[in-house]
């Protein structure tokens, strides 16, 4: 890292913006900041430590309490640093937390902490800002950690060296260097390496305890000893599995003869059943013969009925005839009078309209007279109208005027709010950054508590089913116990009881076929009770289903334990995330996290919301001076129509004297006039109206009369028909067998009964039919058979059933159990296989995790062994510098004593006293002598880091003051050792107020206080 520039306002001493520009330094590559105690000398590298990490270089203020005092409240403090690093370019800028004036208004406001990152790679404007690499404080400080390669307190113990903190490299403990260097010479491949191998041996170790476990379950869960013991039952299970399978197949034969047996007695049965069926069905169809007669008589009757249908209707319809001519002479008759009537009163009408002939001719005299007011009336109108127009005028004009008041005043209002809404956008824009990183934070606990609440529902049902699994398998041993102690005792009475079968073959003289000795002292005596083998093995059997279930529960209690433990580990690394966030509830963090989400929100819409809120005001600003313009307008406009209103009103009154009162309102002449021509009108359309009624009631009389003589003659006709057609229907009446109407009446059926009767009647003889050859074959079928035993025929198929689903059952269970002892062989011979290969591996991984992991006669691991070579090339270039500084009296040594060895040891440093011959600890040195092994150690590790990664520049190292410590000749030893810098292009800076350097070094950054402040100025 090489700086570039740094600007600081209102920081520390520097209460303005004061600009640091590096470049002034030219080639030069060591330079002396230089000025009195209290000037602002280490002000500078607290900017670059608060610029690049948000803290100072001594770690004993932050960045709040670097405001300056000089400042004036409405200036806010930030820093911008440019920088370096290889061939880029950044800029990053900070501003701490900070109370400055509100921009609108009174009071102060608090302004967030804020940071930006930028690269600026080959912009040759200083003002340019460049790509953004990052905001946000939290995420700029990860940023610049990245890409510099170290943290804070490594950036003070190898570029930035304050006061005070000068020797810390030095007098560091083991652990602490390890620290430093590991971050600087980014060695976690090696601690990787080191946990690679670590894991990698764990892993072997675990896969064959795994594998030594499933031995061990396979052997229990077979009930055997060893793979030998179960390759001996394997074999006697296979052959008592033909044995079996030959009495399996002689039983499934006996099986098929009796189910062949069961199906022919169950046809016989069902040819019996079919004959009972077909003799009920044919005796019920011939006890419903004498109802189908009737219903055949009932259908002739029907059908007869139906043939002199139509004449009836015919019939029926000259009855309707002559009743429609009755109506017709009857409604002619009362249409005659109500005729005679009508023109009686309509000639008495008309008589009475001729009466009036002196209202008409007074009607049209008051016409005449009402058209000679037209004139006058139509200029008092007209008057009337002027008038009206400018009244309305001047109502719109107030109207105007009073919408033009309060349209100025609405855009008053309106411009005061906008700028009130500025001020709050203002205020709430400013806590965007602050407000991000919190958002962040909470979503986190949010979903680490989710995560919680949902494992401590999962941890309760690991944990049940853990404790009855335990239950499960303790219960289990105990019945498996009470088995093994039964099958043993019974066990033991079976021997017995086999040995006192085989001593009651024996013979005197004979050999034992047991022991081969003729001589038989105590042959063994069973006891009465001697148990079955059919027994002992159903106790073996029950004791193997036992030991079966027992190696299943214990396997799954197993696999319950590493699920718990699994659990509580998540569920406790949760906990130590969430901390005392922990305690509280979901809704609650939920709640926070939402309220700071939408505040968040908030403050990004007023942020955006802010430049339009700007133009906002603009165009308001101009709207109201249109509104105050607009109502001076419409006051001129509401002046002018009052004026004309009294003009319009005075030509009213002069022209209303020439007009009767009853004819000035407007349209009061026109009204007058309108009725004294409708009342003219009326009347004679009264007479003319009478005159035409009573001719229309003439007329109407003598159309009356010949309706009536139509309407007698049609009535006399139509009853002559109806006499002859009645006359005839009788004697078709007769002829069909009717005694009359009625008879022919209760005969009819509609079609549909009398198709339905048809078909039923058809259908009946075809069921009958049917029936008889049904049951004519069903008894030919069983003539001469007796009827069968099926109740006999189905007990013996489920016998036979029976006996073979036994043997089948037990042939299953040997299968399966011959299958489980193969598979079982099979994977004892495949674990066997797996076991070898494991160790092997194991041989050579393992060894290589132990020496990787200090288990090595250095007792060093294998990434400490790297750090001390690394710290070794240090000290060696160190040494270079320190042996020329201590006129070749020290050398700094890394400790290598045994006792120190192991995993915390290895990285202290002793001084070798060249004039003493001792080596002895760094802090025995004196305060120059101190300094000096520091400086060249700092140096040294500078030399080594750039050199052996280019991914961690230091190209640059400050030391704040120690120089006051040296005496003449290490101080110009020092100075050359620095001096000698320059031709590596590595940048020195040094802060001191000793004047000896201000002699020696040429290029100075001199620090000017005033009583408003410190100033900066170069001299190169």
């Amino acid at each position: 890292m090489r700086p570039l520039t740094i600007t600081m306002t209102a920081f520390g001493s520097y209460a303005g913006t004061e600009k640091v520009d590096f470049g002034r330094l030219g080639d030069r590559a060591l330079f002396l900041i230089h000025g009195p105690t209290g000037a602002g000398k280490t002000t500078i590298l607290d900017a670059m430590c608060f610029a690049l990490f948000g803290r100072t270089s001594g770690a004993e203020r932050d960045g709040r309490q670097m405001r300056s005092d000089y400042v004036e409240p409405s200036v806010a403090t930030e820093v911008t640093f440019d920088f370096a690093l290889g061939a880029e370019v950044y800029r990053v800028r900070r501003a701490p937390e900070q109370e400055v004036l509100k921009r609108r208004g009174t009071g102060t406001t608090k302004l967030p902490p804020a940071a930006t990152l930028w690269k600026r790679t080959g912009l040759a404007d200083g003002e340019a800002e460049g790509a953004v690499v990052a905001s946000d404080w939290r995420r700029v400080t990860e940023a610049l950690e990245g890409l510099l390669g170290f943290k804070y307190e490594q950036f003070r113990q190898v570029v930035v060296l304050p006061q005070g903190e000068f020797r810390r490299l030095l007098l560091a403990d083991s652990a602490e260097r390890e620290k430093i260097l590991a971050t600087l010479f980014r060695t976690e491949l090696y601690r990787r390496i080191e946990e690679y191998f670590k894991q990698a041996a764990k892993g072997v170790e675990e896969a064959a305890r795994e594998l030594a476990l499933r031995r061990e379950w396979l052997l229990q869960e077979s009930a055997a000893e060893s793979a030998a013991e179960l390759t001996v039952r394997l074999a006697g299970d296979t052959a008592r599995l033909l044995a079996l399978t030959a009495e399996t197949a002689e039983a499934r034969r006996k099986l098929q003869t009796a189910q062949e047996g069961l199906a022919a007695a169950r046809r016989l049965e069902e040819q019996f059943a079919e004959r009972e069926r077909t003799e009920a069905a044919l005796s019920g169809l011939v006890a419903q013969a004498a109802a189908m007669e009737a219903r055949r008589a009932e259908l002739a009757g029907a059908n007869q009925a139906a043939l002199l249908a139509g004449a009836y209707e015919s019939l029926a319809g000259r009855r309707r005839e002559e009743e429609r001519a009755a109506a017709d002479l009857a409604a002619a008759e009362a249409a005659l009078a109500g005729a005679l009537a009508a023109k009686e009163g309509a000639e008495a009408a008309y008589a009475a309209e001729r009466q009036r002939e002196a209202e008409r001719q007074a009607a049209e005299a008051a016409v005449a007279e009402l058209a000679g007011m037209g004139d006058k009336c139509a200029r008092l109108n007209e008057a009337v109208a002027v008038c009206a127009r400018t009244e309305e005028t001047a109502a719109a004009a107030a109207v105007g005027h009073e919408a033009a008041k309060a349209a100025r005043e609405a855009a008053a209002g309106r411009l005061g709010a906008a700028r009130e809404e500025r001020e709050r956008l203002l205020a709430e824009a400013y806590k965007a950054p602050a407000l991000e990183g919190a958002v962040k934070e909470a979503e986190q606990f949010v979903a680490n508590h989710e995560q919680l609440t949902a494992m401590r529902g999962e941890w309760q049902a690991v944990s049940r089913r853990h404790a009855a699994l335990a239950d499960g398998v303790a219960g289990l041993e105990k019945e498996l116990a009470v088995a093994r102690d039964d099958y043993g005792r019974l066990e033991i009475r079976w021997r017995q009881g086999q040995a006192a079968l085989l001593a009651r073959e024996l013979a005197p003289g004979e050999a034992c076929p047991v022991c081969g000795s003729p001589h038989h002292p105590a042959p063994a005596r069973g006891a009465a009770d001697m148990p079955e083998t059919a027994a002992l093995e159903a106790e073996q059997a029950r004791v193997r289903r036992l030991e079966d279930e027992l190696t299943g529960r214990r396997r799954a209690l197993t696999e319950a334990a590493q699920a718990l433990g699994e659990v509580t580990a998540r569920g406790n690394k949760l906990k130590e995330l969430l901390g005392e966030r922990a305690k509280e509830s979901g809704e609650s963090l939920r709640e926070a996290a939402d309220g700071l989400a939408a505040e968040l929100e908030r403050s990004r819409a007023a942020a955006a919301d802010l430049a339009r809120r700007e133009q906002e005001i603009l165009l308001l600003e101009k709207e109201a001076g249109e509104r105050e313009k607009a109502l001076r307008d419409a006051e001129t406009a509401f002046m002018e129509a009052q004026a004309a209103v009294r003009e319009a009103k005075a030509l009213l009154a002069e022209r209303e004297k020439a007009v009767p009162a009853g004819f000035r309102a407007p349209g009061s002449l026109e009204a007058a006039m309108e009725q004294a021509v409708a009342r003219r009108d009326k009347l004679a359309a009264s007479l003319e109206k009478a005159r035409t009624a009573a001719e229309e009631a003439g007329r109407r009389v003598a159309a009356a009369k010949a309706a009536r003589a139509a309407a007698g003659e049609a009535l006399a006709a139509v009853g002559s028909k109806l006499g002859e057609e009645r006359e005839k229907l009788a004697l078709r009446f007769a002829a069909a067998g009717f005694a009359g109407e009625e008879d022919f009446l209760a005969a009819g059926r509609p079609d549909e009964w009398r198709r339905a009767a048809e078909d039923d009647l058809a259908g009946y003889g075809r069921e009958l039919a049917v029936a008889r050859d049904r049951a004519e074959r069903a008894a030919a079928a069983v003539e001469g058979l007796g009827r069968p035993d099926v109740a006999g025929a189905e007990a013996f198929a489920a016998t036979s059933g029976e006996v073979c689903d036994n043997l089948l059952s037990e042939q299953t269970r040997l299968q399966e159990g011959v299958r489980k002892q193969e598979a079982w062989l099979k994977e004892l011979d495949r674990l066997a296989a797996e076991t070898a290969a494991m160790e092997e591996e194991y041989a050579v991984l393992g060894r290589l995790a132990q020496v990787a992991n200090g288990q090595n006669q250095q007792r060093v691991s294998f990434h400490r062994f790297v750090l001390q070579a690394l710290l070794d090339e240090v000290t060696g270039v160190a040494n270079a510098r320190l042996k020329k500084m201590s006129r070749g009296r020290y050398a700094l040594r890394r400790m290598d004593d045994p006792i120190h060895r192991g995993k915390a040891g290895g990285l202290d440093i002793e001084i070798e006293d060249a004039w003493t011959g001792v080596a002895r600890h760094a802090a025995t040195l004196s305060g120059g002598e101190t300094f000096l092994a520091s400086l060249a150690l700092a140096l040294g590790l500078a030399d080594v880091v750039q050199g052996f990664s280019g991914g961690v520049h230091l190209d640059t190292i400050f030391v704040d003051e120690g120089f006051g410590t040296l005496d003449p000749e290490a101080l110009d030893m020092a100075m050359q050792a620095l001096v000698e810098l320059q031709t590596g292009g590595r940048l020195v800076g040094i802060i001191s107020h000793v004047p000896e350097l201000k002699e020696r070094i040429e290029a100075r950054l001199e620090i000017v206080p005033t009583d408003r402040g410190s100033t900066t100025r170069w001299s190169v």
